[in-house]
């Protein structure tokens, strides 16, 4: 076990003297130009990296923060494939009513299921019922 844990601390040391500090030596031995792990701080125009990184955050950041107020504003409902696409009296009837009430009150957003677990995708009343909201 004891040779065991010399072994573990021999190949240790020799892990840390081979890649943390024998780089270091070596590039104090070559020239700017060719040294791989160049610290660079500001960009070709003079701008500091971790700035510009702060500033595309920021911007990032704001554009998130307007989304997020346009969509406190949302006021919608969910119909199913069958109330959106169907062709049955119940179903036009159901979407005469929202209609109403897309006009009548604050309504602003309609999600339709286009796809139930089986049928198809996109019917043609489905197309109209979505063309007439626009």
């Amino acid at each position: 076990m004891n040779r065991k844990l010399k072994r573990v601390a021999l190949f240790s040391f020799l892990f840390c003297l081979l890649f943390c500090f024998f780089p270091n030596i070596l590039a104090k031995n070559f020239p700017e130009e060719a040294k791989i792990f160049k610290r660079v701080d500001f960009l070709e125009d003079g701008r500091d990296f971790l700035n510009l990184i702060k500033e595309v955050n920021k911007k990032d950041f704001q554009e998130k923060q307007e989304a997020l107020k346009k969509s406190s504003n949302i006021k919608g409902i969910y119909l199913t494939q069958y109330t959106g696409g169907s062709n049955s009296s119940w179903a036009k009837n159901k979407r005469r009513e929202i209609k109403e009430l897309l006009r009548e009150t604050e309504l602003n957003g309609v999600v339709i299921d286009v796809k139930e677990v089986e049928g198809q995708t996109f019917t043609n009343s489905l197309k109209e019922f979505i063309d007439e909201l626009h």
